[in-house]
């Protein structure tokens, strides 16, 4: 696997908060970020796994059934679908 290189432009306080983290861990700035990077990117991947697994073992008529027992109510403004 090769390497990509960027550029990122991160505020002051951000870039101080970075470098004391990667410090304080004994690694260099660049190398914390793109640690802290792949350690997202994995959460990322177990996320959706776990959802997509879960989704799967659903049944849309048991939805069906539990939604049928709520009231039928219109969206009340605020409400986000």
């Amino acid at each position: 696997m090769s390497n990509a290189v960027i550029s990122v432009e991160l505020e002051e306080p951000v870039m101080h908060d970075a470098a004391e983290i990667a410090a304080k861990n004994g690694m260099s700035v660049a190398g914390w970020i793109a640690s802290t990077i792949e350690d997202r990117l994995r959460n990322e991947r177990l996320t959706a796994e776990f959802y997509r697994r879960r989704a799967s073992g659903g049944d849309g008529k048991v939805l069906l059934e539990v939604l049928a027992k709520g009231p039928n109510l219109d969206p009340e403004p605020g409400d986000v679908f």
